[in-house]
């Protein structure tokens, strides 16, 4: 047994991730911590009293305990925090918790001076001009990214009143979510961001309520007990049995990319080989809500893709995006700009606007997407499928470095046009087109049972939609056709005329009789 802290009335076992908390770091060297793990592992416990310990250890404390909304909280940490921490602490505790009922609470006013405040993060407005030494976030996947950094600006030091916490630390937990969710990539190894962060991982084994440390074993009682929970645990299905069971950070259940893998897919500017030529893709969104994308692709010698920039906004009208193709025009000079077929007018405009610009070299950049969804879908899940061979390959083709490769990735990095308009709602909405492919899912029938050939339309999908029109335009027949929009640097009968002409696939191979005939 581990006692904790000056509260000598709570006899508490730690272990794994919570022992750390208490004993092996000092959270005054960290500025965020982030307690991490599946379902179960004792995660919002062990917070919870680590806050009311410091209470009691540092009088006149100005604490915030917070989750999405303050309804949310009444049976989930508020009970925990009361039931399981200040129910247990006596003589203190049920005077903290003497006053309003649970639901009603406000704060939790302590002997000392120390003040614990009660709020949803959703109810911003609270918190502003606030100064607090603790903030805990319950459940953090639920609170959008704006609010979590706006919280970490009140975390200073009072002009109001002395108290001797020495500390000035957001703490918050959560269940794991889709890779690319803000919270993961804030604590992850390639966070660029100065703040000191610290990340803690919980397992089930942790629990001292679960896992029996002595014998080896799930514990078991009448009431249910370890066995009995991970048993449930062990029932789910999908991804909700990866995050839950396991903490895994996998994308949604029914996931229509589940080929993407952003661990692989998503890739260092410095590793993406020499491009041969760029292409353009549009997709407007009808929705105030959603985002319109504009993206720029890279095409390698072997015709995979690498998306090296994208625009991802709100609420931006024509003539914004007609100069963003400009810009992305002048800077890569794509032959092609695919857009949605359904809005002619921005088509037109864009072919209007470069064209003035750079003059009838780039009549007619802008061209009319293929839209048929479902081709489109399988284009992408193919591209992003590792290949054993490329296209060219023949059937004595010998296996290179080249060879076992996807042929769609995204550049870390390219998003270079994002705004927050999109998570005024309340929902955090996909920032960017990885992030719609995580969130994408197959829609369902009035039974629940998934269609597998066209996907949810309430989830934002429109650079998943322009994906699917560079897969379709890449794809398409005829790769002669586009490349010879390129004209040949070299002198007509030069031998560099020659392998130019061969590298950029304008001619087959030799024939038998020894000629050529264009590809």
């Amino acid at each position: 047994m581990s006692q904790v802290g000056e509260v000598q009335h709570l006899d508490i076992l730690l272990r794994g991730a919570a022992d750390d908390l208490f004993n092996k770091y000092d959270l005054r060297e960290w500025d965020e911590v982030f307690f991490d793990g599946p379902a179960g592992t004792g995660k919002t416990l062990a917070t919870l009293l680590w806050i009311h310990t410091s209470a009691i250890e540092f009088p006149g404390a100005n604490i915030l305990i917070a989750r999405k909304t303050r309804d949310s909280m009444t049976g989930s940490c508020l009970r925990t925090f009361e039931e399981q921490v200040l129910s247990c602490d006596l003589p203190d505790g049920p005077r903290i918790m003497a006053g309003r009922d649970r639901s009603q609470r406000e704060s939790y006013q302590y002997p000392n001076g120390t003040r614990v405040t009660i709020g949803g993060i959703a109810d911003v407005e609270r918190v502003k001009s606030a100064e607090y030494d603790i903030i805990y976030v319950n459940e953090v996947t639920e609170a959008m990214q704006k609010d979590y950094e706006y919280l970490t600006t009140r975390l200073r030091k009072s002009t109001k009143r002395k108290n001797a916490c020495p500390y000035k630390v957001l703490i918050s937990d959560a269940n794991p979510s889709y890779p690319t969710h803000y919270i993961n990539e804030r604590f992850s190894d390639k966070c660029n961001l100065p703040s000191r962060r610290l990340r803690l991982l919980s397992k089930h084994e942790d629990n001292p309520m679960l896992w029996d440390k002595v014998h080896r074993c799930w514990t078991d009682d009448d009431h249910g007990g370890g066995l009995t929970y991970i048993r449930k645990l062990d029932s789910t299905t999908g991804a909700h049995n990866k995050r839950m069971r396991w903490g895994l950070w996998v994308g949604e259940e029914g996931q229509v990319y589940d080929e993407f893998d952003p661990a692989y897919h998503v890739i260092r500017a410095a590793d993406v080989p020499p491009i041969l030529y760029y292409v353009g893709a549009y997709d407007p969104s009808p929705s105030s809500r959603n985002a319109s994308v504009m993206q720029m692709w890279g095409i390698d010698d072997d015709e995979r893709a690498y998306m090296v920039a994208e625009a991802h906004m709100v609420g931006k009208g024509i003539d914004w995006w007609g100069e963003q193709a400009i810009r992305f025009y002048h800077k890569y000079r794509p032959r092609q700009i695919v857009c949605d077929p359904s809005n002619p007018g921005m088509i037109e405009l864009f072919n209007n606007r470069i064209g003035a610009r750079y003059g009838n070299v780039s009549q007619r950049i802008a061209i009319k997407a293929n839209n048929d969804q479902a081709a489109g879908i399988a284009q992408v899940k193919s591209a992003l499928t590792r290949e054993m061979h490329l296209k060219s390959c023949g059937e004595d083709c010998q296996r290179s470095d080249r060879h076992g490769k996807a042929r769609m990735y995204f550049v870390d990095g390219a998003l270079t046009e994002y705004d927050h308009e999109k998570d005024k709602d309340g929902k955090r909405r996909p920032r960017c087109t990885p992030d719609e492919l995580l969130q994408l899912v197959w829609k369902q029938t009035k039974d629940g049972q998934q269609t597998r050939d066209e996907w949810d339309p309430t989830i934002p999908h429109d650079g998943a939609d322009c994906a699917r029109y560079l897969a379709m335009f890449n794809e398409r027949r005829g790769l002669g056709t586009r490349r010879a929009k390129t004209k040949n640097p070299h002198p007509p009968g030069s031998p560099g005329f020659a392998m130019w002409e061969t590298k950029t696939g304008r001619y087959s191979p030799k024939e038998s009789n020894g000629t050529r005939r264009i590809a």
